[in-house]
């Protein structure tokens, strides 16, 4: 199946609108953002985030980690801008960041201000968090609740809120919500992950390297991508833990179409922005605001030209992800 991309034949027709007919808009959703870097999350609460999410991987090139003077910056700035912070793990534990986030954990434990919660992306997270720590346990879009019986399986597991996997349809979405026993939030729009790798593909392609040799650490000063058979570009980002995130072609981008999403249900709408730099940040993060702030003013039109004007400034080609599957007419 076809990535259906963002064009101006999708833009003057909201593909999801036949399955929110005569439906009103719900509780207005939290705006989540997930960002890279301490930059980054200060630019995203400036621009109208409601809630951040932060850690777990970091772009190489980005030249930061989170360590704990980093996390307490993030908590101190958060604090003062009363805006909720949640602690991320990485997508994929071994038992090296498991013993990483086993001692961060406890260390969380003795804070006098603490992150909001945990957002949790495997299992291993979740069964280690359950044991460390006390704070609330968000789940992650890896953790696959596809359906009402995986994430019932989630909430007596300890989870407070599921996020709704990318590769769910916009109907399989809102079917999910209206019968979930826990709050669920989606992604409207990122840079998603198709393949996580251990092989570093810039090392072994441009050096020869294997995992066991030591590279040049090229990765450090540019970015790479891979060119498949159609010649769209997908994007390689190299994490602190030398894993290669293989990004989908077309960068996710459901501002057009908010609307509908907010006459689901949603408890949050989620920007993952974690691989991209503070401007970048600032710029989709206050797009999506003032979009939604529109949709609960019931000003259409200025929605229909922020949408029009985000999509003609993008520098990244963007599409729908897997959310239109299904529809009639749209393949």
């Amino acid at each position: 199946m076809r990535e259906l991309t963002l064009d101006d034949r999708l833009m003057s027709k909201n593909p999801f609108a036949s399955q929110v007919e005569g439906s009103v808009l719900q509780p207005k959703p939290l705006l989540t953002v997930r960002v890279g870097d301490l930059e980054s999350l200060e630019a995203a609460v400036v621009a109208g985030a409601d809630r951040i999410y932060f850690g777990g991987e970091v772009p190489v090139d980005h030249q930061f980690d989170w360590s704990r003077a980093n996390i307490l910056k993030a908590l101190e700035f958060l604090n003062q801008a009363q805006k909720p912070g949640l602690l991320a793990t990485p997508r994929i534990m071994m038992a090296r960041e498991l013993a990483e986030y086993r001692l961060l954990f406890r260390w969380l434990e003795g804070l006098t201000t603490k992150p909001a919660g945990l957002l949790v992306s495997n299992l291993g997270a979740l069964e280690l968090a359950k044991a460390e720590s006390t704070l609330p346990l968000y789940g992650d879009y890896s953790l696959n609740a596809f359906n009402t019986k995986a994430i019932e399986l989630l909430r007596q597991e300890g989870l407070v809120q599921v996020t709704a996997h990318v590769e769910s349809s916009f109907s399989q979405v809102k079917e999910v919500v209206e019968t979930a026993s826990l709050p669920v939030e989606a992604i409207v729009h990122g840079s998603l992950t198709a393949m996580v790798m251990e092989h570093c593909l810039p090392a072994a392609l441009l050096e020869g390297c294997t995992q066991q040799d030591i590279c040049s650490a090229a990765c450090r000063n540019r970015r790479y991508a891979l060119k498949d058979i159609r010649g769209q570009r997908r994007e390689i980002i190299i994490d602190q833990y030398c894993r290669n995130h293989l990004l989908l072609a077309n960068e996710l981008c459901l501002l057009p179409f908010l609307d509908s999403f907010c006459r689901v249900g949603l408890a949050g709408l989620r920007l993952e922005m974690q691989f991209l730099n503070a401007q970048q940040v600032a710029e989709v993060v206050q797009g999506y605001r003032r979009a939604l702030d529109a949709i609960y003013a019931g000003d259409n039109q200025r929605v229909s030209e922020l949408a029009r004007d985000f999509s003609q400034k993008s520098k990244r080609p963007l599409g729908l992800g897997a959310y239109p599957r299904g529809i009639t007419g749209l393949r």
